[in-house]
């Protein structure tokens, strides 16, 4: 049976459903499922809200450095999320940040849980590499000076 359609037409929507089936360069995210620790082995409930930033330390293959995010649980649990929610990372190897809840404007201002340098990226000391599989990452956190 032929087609009624023309040749070239038939060969955009061959060429737009291969592009469909690769996706985006054919990058995608993995799952992480996370475990953040005190090294003193305090209490991981006082992280619960603490938020963990993942931000790659390379440009991926389509050239574009990424970044994840995830916040911990009292149980001291976290799942990334980089497009949408517990959709985990891309690949590579990435530094680690982790930062308090923000805390009410008029309120108190809450004691530190962790050592200041897990504040910033380039401070934590953390780095951790997801790989192309389902992934299970842990944390280890200085606690804060008293």
């Amino acid at each position: 049976m032929r087609s009624s359609l023309p040749f070239d037409l038939r060969c955009g929507f061959l060429v737009l459903s291969l592009l469909a089936l690769a996706g985006c360069g054919g990058q995608r995210t993995w799952p992480v499922n996370g475990t953040a620790k005190l090294k003193n082995g305090g209490d991981v409930g006082q992280l619960k809200g603490h938020t963990v930033s993942f931000e790659q330390t390379a440009p991926g293959p389509d050239g574009k450095t990424s970044s994840a995010t995830g916040e911990i649980d009292a149980d001291g649990k976290f799942q990334l999320s980089t497009n949408a929610t517990n959709d985990g990372a891309f690949p590579g190897k990435y530094r680690v940040a982790v930062t308090p809840p923000i805390g009410p404007v008029d309120g108190p201002k809450a004691a530190a849980v962790i050592h200041p340098k897990h504040q910033q990226l380039g401070t934590s000391g953390i780095e951790i590499t997801i790989e192309p599989k389902s992934n299970a990452v842990v944390i280890e956190l200085e606690p804060a000076r008293p």
